[in-house]
């Protein structure tokens, strides 16, 4: 997957347009799609809410979809210990 920002859990190296190689090994807890497009959800336990730390693992599960269903991509984390859920853009 190449990376698109930041590092931390997930991101192993890399950044914003460089060709770094990165290996995710995980698994997209809830996709679905719509009309207007397909909705990533991945579900966090994490004590605090560091949406950035999961940047380069869900921005690979963003280009993985996009690849498959060629229509828009939305990802959100859903903090389950806070009924949080946030959306992640680009940077």
């Amino acid at each position: 997957c190449p990376p698109r920002g930041g590092g931390g859990k997930g991101g192993g190296g890399g950044g914003v347009g460089t060709t770094t190689p990165l290996f995710i090994d995980g698994v997209i807890d809830l996709v679905f799609r719509s009309e207007d497009g397909v909705f990533i959800v991945d579900f966090k336990t994490d004590k605090t809410e560091a949406p950035a730390e999961h940047y380069g693992q869900m921005s690979c599960y963003h280009e993985a979809a996009r690849a498959l269903w060629e229509k828009p991509v939305r990802v959100f984390l859903y903090y389950l210990r806070g009924g949080t859920a946030v959306e992640l853009r680009d940077k």
